[in-house]
């Protein structure tokens, strides 16, 4: 009986060391990587390091079936990330030129911010092997808002054992709280679409359908951008309708070319309070 107490008790710590293992803290750089898709030596080695250590589907909670690394790190003014997507059949890799926002077909790796750190909305982006990206914000409901855009950068390349995606995050385009040291909620993921294999780094369970509420977090954001902002987004769209018309019993196409010009003006007075506006949107 002992002996099983043993284990029980084992059992029971594992899992409660396996809880604080969902935290990663970061630092700070003085040196900042260029965002080429490429992990050049000694580019990310000041970076918090870590892995995808759960598959989510299809295999509960199994081992990933293939290696995905992830590298963070921040200065006064942006959010790093790279991830390393390992494949054993780099040739089966989708990877697309899509257009953004619409990435879900595709392979792709995902970081989800939730910057109050309380569950209720995460920022979410994801990126195929390409850089291509597709953003937006996510609710307790796990529902998507792609018409959010935030203003960013990434690249991604196809390597000879996978692929690798690079972004810098700028911290403008966030909203947070303001204080001196920051905890937000993080998720890591990875979609692997031949497989229908989705990775991550926080140890979720299908039995509950709010990914938020199972983030892990995120430490050691400190002294970062809180001035403000003045975002001008100029729109141009291009339209062409045409009707069919009757002239002298003929049928012609009567077309009519129209050019739509709209502007979206965001004004951030803090990173937690913001004006926008848009004419013609």
């Amino acid at each position: 009986m002992k002996q099983l107490a043993t284990i029980f008790i084992f059992f029971l710590f594992a899992n409660f060391s396996f809880a604080d293992d969902s935290r990663l803290k970061i630092t700070n750089t003085d040196t900042p990587p260029t965002i080429d898709g490429v992990l050049s030596p000694d580019e990310w080695k000041s970076a918090a390091k870590t892995e995808l250590g759960f598959q989510k589907e299809p295999q509960e909670n199994d081992q990933p079936t293939e290696r995905t690394e992830v590298f963070l790190m921040f200065d006064k003014e942006n959010l790093y990330v790279a991830f390393h997507a390992f494949d054993s059949t780099p040739s089966a890799i989708r990877a697309p030129i899509s257009k953004r926002d619409s990435v879900g077909s595709d392979d792709f790796v995902s970081i989800w911010l939730d910057t109050y750190d309380d569950r209720r909305r995460t920022y979410a982006f994801r990126f195929n092997p390409l850089g291509i990206q597709e953003d937006g914000i996510f609710t307790q409901a796990d529902v998507g808002n792609l018409s959010w855009d935030g203003i960013l950068e990434s690249k991604g390349n196809l390597t000879g054992d996978g692929y690798i995606v690079e972004a810098k995050i700028p911290f403008k385009t966030l909203r947070y709280q303001i204080n001196k040291e920051k905890t937000w909620g993080l998720h890591l993921f990875r979609w692997i679409a031949r497989k229908a294999e989705r990775s991550t780094w926080a140890k979720t369970s299908l039995a509950n359908s709010d990914l938020l509420s199972q983030m892990g977090t995120l430490q050691g954001i400190d002294d970062i951008f809180s001035g403000r902002t003045l975002d001008i987004i100029p729109t141009l769209t291009l339209s062409n309708n045409g009707e069919r018309e009757l002239h002298n019993d003929v049928p012609t196409l009567n077309t009519v070319n129209r050019l739509d010009a709209g502007v979206t003006v965001n004004y951030s007075i803090t990173p937690n309070l913001t004006l926008a506006a848009t004419v013609n949107p």
